[in-house]
């Protein structure tokens, strides 16, 4: 239950620093974007394990980036979820996901093995 509350609140910290930080994610309030990376957090919690398990051979010709793309896509849902929040393409997206990503990694430092 820990790991779920990490994850979500990493993601939530990774919209946020995505949307504050990149030139191509756009947001008019910033409870849109915290909402929308709960959102965020919980699709990756129960979606992105069976579209990782689904993708797996891509990823092994692209090297993993199939990986990046797939968390893409799913940020592009989400914001097409909430017009508050826009990123203009595909290219934004990924690094916004890279962001993400990497700040669900930082927070997952916190998590006792």
């Amino acid at each position: 239950m820990r790991k779920a509350f990490l994850n979500i609140g990493g993601c939530m910290l990774g919209m946020y620093l995505a949307a504050t930080q990149l030139p191509g994610v756009n947001y008019s309030n910033i409870a849109t974007v915290l909402t929308a990376g709960a959102v965020l957090g919980v699709l990756y919690l129960l979606v992105r394990p069976l579209m990782k398990l689904v993708a797996a051979p891509l990823a092994l010709i692209t090297f993993g980036l199939a990986y990046l793309a797939l968390d893409a896509v799913l940020l592009m849902y989400v914001t097409r979820r909430y017009p508050a929040l826009y990123i203009q393409d595909f290219l934004w997206a990924a690094l916004a996901a890279l962001v993400v990503n990497l700040c669900r990694w930082v927070v997952g430092w916190f998590i006792p093995k």
